[in-house]
């Protein structure tokens, strides 16, 4: 364990240690947490759940809270506060204590355990939640345009370099850059793919003739050009690329400790 790790696990340690019930437990009457759970209903509002996606978000988030829960209550155990407790009173008096170090450091590895649970259940959440989304909830969560600059990102980070490969390896790094990028960026539909990795090859022979003075000074005008060129094909996205995307988005809401609640109060006040 870090010595960050467990100073942070320390302070959650000592919160518990105060009475202070978790977040998750509580109602919504802060208003902080009353304005979390308004941003959170903006949010899902727009992603135009069903009541059925909503079931199936509000079990993910449970499972995510059930880990949380895990933890608390470790932290509130006497398995977890003996050994701590044990430790203080032998230190207080002065004397040896190390059975009761040994003790307590199984009670932080224990911690530990139990809050990369809670962590990887929330990453495991993101994918779930995006699971969950239909073809067209997805492709709005990943519009083209965004798409498109993330890819042109990814082809000029090599470009410059590129430009300056011999004649065999620029033309093997440009064949697969352009059919990438192309294939990527016309997600399932293979003739959109193929005029588009076309184009891309173009663009890449065209901006490797530039001399390096033209190519700095035209670099942003060459970027928009190529964003434009990959923002084309709006079809059909490939269904496992647009779910990887959007659990990344997503997984705010198994992290947000208002979310459970939020969902079981959307499917009240609609019926669900």
């Amino acid at each position: 364990m870090t010595r960050i790790t467990r100073f942070a696990l320390t302070g959650l340690f000592a919160v518990v240690c105060l009475g202070i019930a978790p977040a998750w437990a509580q109602v919504a009457e802060s208003l902080d947490e009353v304005s979390d759970d308004v941003e959170l209903i903006r949010q899902l509002n727009q992603y135009g759940l069903s009541p059925d996606q909503l079931k199936g978000l509000s079990a993910i988030v449970h499972d995510v809270d059930a880990r949380r829960k895990a933890l608390a209550d470790y932290k509130h155990s006497e398995a977890a506060l003996g050994p701590m407790r044990a430790l203080r009173e032998a230190l207080l008096k002065g004397e040896a204590a190390d059975a009761e170090e040994e003790a307590v450091q199984a009670v932080w590895d224990k911690l530990q355990e139990l809050d990369s649970a809670v962590e990887d259940a929330m990453a495991e959440a993101g994918k779930k939640i995006a699971a969950l989304l239909t073809d067209d909830q997805l492709a709005a969560l990943n519009p083209a345009e965004d798409l498109a600059y993330e890819q042109a990102d990814e082809v000029f980070a090599n470009l410059e370099t590129a430009r300056e490969f011999n004649d065999d390896t620029y033309n093997a790094w440009r064949d697969r850059t352009a059919r990438e990028a192309g294939f990527r960026a016309a997600g399932e539909s293979e003739q959109k793919g193929k005029e588009i990795q076309a184009k891309i090859t173009q663009f890449l022979d065209k901006v490797r003739k530039l001399k390096a003075e033209a190519f700095q000074e035209q670099s942003d005008e060459l970027f928009d050009e190529l964003a434009t060129i990959l923002a084309e094909a709006k079809p059909k996205p490939i269904r496992e690329i647009a779910e990887a995307r959007a659990a990344e988005q997503l997984e705010y809401l198994a992290r947000s400790e208002r979310t459970a609640a939020v969902v079981e109060a959307l499917l009240k006040a609609r019926g669900g």
